[in-house]
């Protein structure tokens, strides 16, 4: 788990370096529970560059199946209430089944408590959770 930390923090503050705009990172933990079916993370980080809006969003699922490297998200919505990002990975389950899983996480800021969904592309069911994110501002 503290290589995964390593890992993300460098690629974040790779992210934040070349940017003089404000950058916020959020290292969030997800509650687990059985029905996800390993297809929610443990731990989620984003990083949000605010002049430019690019977020880079890594976990350990991104990882596994993007060659160790965070990767792109896309900013939904961010105001002063919530920023909602999402993201495709191509993944593969347990039992080798591979699977484009759509993900999205919405922080919502006056309770510093986040929400994410992930819904496999052409399939009915989706997976969802909620967890706790420390949020810091770097510039």
């Amino acid at each position: 788990m503290k290589k995964t930390f390593a890992i993300v923090g460098l690629a974040i503050a790779a992210f934040a370096a070349p940017a003089v705009a404000k950058t916020v990172t959020y290292q969030c933990e997800i509650d687990q529970n059985r029905s996800n079916r390993g297809w929610l993370p443990s731990v989620l980080f984003i990083g949000h560059n605010e002049k430019t809006d690019e977020v880079i969003v890594s976990d350990p699922i991104i990882l596994y199946n993007n060659d160790r490297q965070p990767m792109q998200g896309k900013l939904v919505k961010n105001n002063d209430k919530r920023m909602t990002v999402s993201w495709v990975v191509v993944t593969k389950s347990r039992s080798n089944q591979r699977a484009k899983m759509n993900y999205r996480a919405t922080y919502v800021k006056s309770e510093g408590k986040l929400q994410l969904n992930a819904t496999p592309l052409g399939y009915a069911n989706n997976f969802h959770a909620s967890g706790t994110c420390k949020v810091k501002v770097a510039k």
